[in-house]
């Protein structure tokens, strides 16, 4: 969250677009960071919106959110400055041998990321291809062990890393990336 702010801070309108908003935590903070901002949460889960409109009241910024309840197969909306995701990326077998109290706590659908845990994120990838305005950025949360095949599918799809988040055990967590225009992916 904080290298998004250091990187956008002296952008006066931006447009975020937050694909898998759950509880809003994400693009409520960034809301909070600067009044001109405007955002847009799509998520599958009505009462993860629910929630996220709950939240959002709470921190003032729900003139400032549109939330909308799709897929992001589903979603053709508007062109985005910045797309936030912290998208399921838990790979099948991770996912059966989670514990039962994480479980039984975040429905399947927030967790499970297919038979590698990339399968939500490459729809990411691809979708924001066409979203994301030109020179945007694409900020995506990953699971331990997706850091390569990840950067291959954003450099594949027109994206070049700006930088690699780690967490506090040294892991590759968040993959900060800029969409490059057609005469820099040519290239």
């Amino acid at each position: 969250m904080q290298e998004i702010i250091k990187i956008c801070k002296f952008s006066n309108n931006l447009n975020i677009l937050d694909i898998g908003l759950g509880s809003g935590c994400i693009l409520i903070s960034l809301l909070k960071e600067h009044n001109n901002w405007h955002g847009t949460g799509i998520d599958i889960s009505r009462s993860a919106l629910k929630i996220a409109k709950t939240n959002a009241k709470i921190q003032q910024v729900q003139n400032r959110i549109k939330f909308i309840n799709s897929d992001i197969d589903n979603f053709f909306t508007g062109k985005y400055d910045l797309i936030v995701s912290n998208p399921p990326y838990i790979n099948n077998i991770d996912y059966n041998n989670l514990d039962v109290g994480i479980k039984s706590y975040e429905p399947k659908m927030a967790l499970s990321g297919g038979i590698d845990g990339i399968r939500i994120i490459e729809k990411v990838i691809k979708k924001s291809r066409f979203i994301l305005k030109h020179t945007g950025l694409l900020v995506l949360e990953i699971g331990f062990g997706q850091h390569y095949k990840v950067s291959k599918t954003l450099k594949e799809n027109g994206f070049f890393i700006l930088n690699t988040i780690k967490d506090l055990q040294n892991i590759r967590r968040c993959i900060i990336a800029k969409k490059l225009n057609n005469e820099e992916f040519q290239k």
